[in-house]
């Protein structure tokens, strides 16, 4: 940070749900960005995760915090964010299916999907429903942020296994369509 720039931080009190964590930083009283952000999960720890980051991320602000779809759709349409940062596992649901809720009802936040699980149907459930990235929920809490940073500036992010895998999909699928063979095709 520059000399004259000062951050302000106030944390999550024991990481509980639903406080804001407030990420301000202030370069020559111009106040930078700060990018809203939705995080559901049935355990609260990304929540901790990002709060442990501090003044590393300062354009980022935890405006909610939930743990089922239910308290999902009435936080989102309440504060609006930028960024859902959704876990594909909810206790009362899939996150594809508020993804598609979110789409719908509130089409200008970007969703970010946290799979736990690489099978093609998940990966491919969460991009259809409107996800702008998927990214496992083991992931380092930097590839974290670089996901809500890239879908906050409308930016895809597949990770190069999702990527890879899904083109393999659609490959096998084609295959299994086609008549196949370049005999069939010259006659």
């Amino acid at each position: 940070m520059s000399p004259g720039s000062a951050t302000y931080v106030t944390a999550l009190p024991n990481g509980t749900p639903n406080s804001e964590l407030l990420l301000t930083r202030f370069d020559d009283d111009l106040m930078v960005r700060r990018i809203r952000i939705l995080v559901v999960e049935g355990r609260p720890v990304l929540v901790r995760r990002l709060a442990a980051l501090g003044t590393d991320y300062s354009d980022l602000q935890i405006v909610a915090a939930a743990t089922s779809i239910r308290e999902a759709t009435s936080l989102a349409c309440t504060v609006q964010p930028d960024v859902a940062l959704i876990d594909q596992q909810l206790s009362d649901g899939a996150g594809s299916e508020l993804c598609d809720w979110l789409h719908v009802r509130l089409p200008r936040i970007a969703v970010v999907i946290l799979v736990s699980d690489s099978l093609d149907e998940t990966l491919l459930g969460a991009v259809e429903s409107g996800a702008i990235g998927v990214i496992s929920n083991t992931a380092a809490t930097e590839d974290v942020i670089e996901a809500i940073l890239r879908a906050s500036e409308d930016e895809f992010l597949l990770s190069r296994s999702v990527v890879t895998r899904l083109f393999r999909r659609g490959r096998e699928l084609r295959r299994r369509q086609s008549p196949g063979g370049c005999h069939e095709a010259t006659q």
